[in-house]
């Protein structure tokens, strides 16, 4: 069962170009839209078959040459549906510095490598250096040994190979939910003073008193 079709608007063209360029690379027709592959003359459309309203709109903003080519006509309408340039960039970066981590190290992944993608495509002026620190900045106190690494020895890394590296990073620390909230969290107690280790799930006491694991106070 296929959804229904995603049509074009002033407000959804970052969702919409994703789905179109894989459907004009499927048909063998992305590099003619992009104007790299220049059409032989009998494999140009008619121009009877173009809407008459896009039709008039490229007439009268490009030349002959240009309403010939893919390439231009693309981004016209790139620049039309796409918004302001100073409106994507606000937007992408505003999403960026309100990305957190919430739930899952996966999630925090996907929706980073969203945001990153939307960065790129609006040209916002960060580079992987400064975009891979503040995403360091992201994570809980649980990841502060791999925030270390990745400062000293991968500070050139992209923020797409660095965005491969902290999930591999939870599972062999089996960090998760728990293990992610804050520090004064970091062990969630039971109502006879038994203390739940995040990390081996395994159930311990404290002494009040003295403050060492093992063992209560005496009654």
């Amino acid at each position: 069962m296929t959804g229904p079709p995603l049509y074009l608007t002033d407000t959804n063209y970052g969702s919409w170009v994703f789905p179109m360029k894989s459907k004009l690379d499927k048909i063998g027709a992305w590099q003619d839209v992009t104007g790299k592959k220049r059409l032989k003359e009998e494999d140009k459309p008619d121009d009877k078959h173009l809407d008459s309203n896009h039709l008039g709109h490229v007439s009268q903003s490009l030349s002959e040459t240009e309403a010939s080519s893919g390439y231009p006509i693309w981004q016209l309408l790139k620049h039309n549906y796409a918004g302001d340039d100073h409106i994507s960039k606000d937007l992408a970066l505003e999403k960026f510095l309100e990305l957190q981590y919430i739930d899952s190290t996966a999630n925090f992944i996907a929706e980073a490598q969203a945001i990153n993608h939307r960065l790129v495509s609006a040209k916002v002026g960060l580079d992987d250096q400064v975009k891979t620190s503040m995403l360091l900045r992201k994570l809980t106190s649980s990841f502060q040994s791999f925030r270390d690494v990745i400062s000293v020895g991968c500070a050139n890394n992209t923020v797409a190979i660095m965005l491969n590296r902290p999930e591999k990073h939870a599972a062999q620390n089996h960090l998760n939910w728990v293990s992610m909230t804050d520090p004064q969290h970091a062990f969630l107690a039971t109502g006879k003073k038994i203390y739940l280790c995040p990390h081996c799930k395994q159930g311990f006491t404290i002494c009040s008193h003295c403050d060492k694991a093992g063992h209560t106070e005496v009654n």
